[in-house]
């Protein structure tokens, strides 16, 4: 058994996230993307940061 370094639960797989090196189970993570629930979370937040920037930007741009 492995332990999910997210959830600490122990379970029969783990899988290595791509971003931060955590072993995360499936239900703690995106398996397509191999990234951590933490991780995902980061990558939103940066997304959704970029995403209002630019709207900042296109709305100078509209003045």
């Amino acid at each position: 058994m492995a332990t999910c370094d997210i959830c600490g639960r122990e379970v029969k797989e783990v899988f290595t996230c791509r971003e931060c090196g955590k072993h995360f189970c499936e239900d703690d993570g995106n398996l397509a993307e191999m990234l951590c629930v933490e991780c995902m979370d980061r990558l939103i937040e940066k997304q959704e940061e970029a995403d209002i920037i630019d709207d900042l930007q296109d709305m100078e741009q509209e003045e």
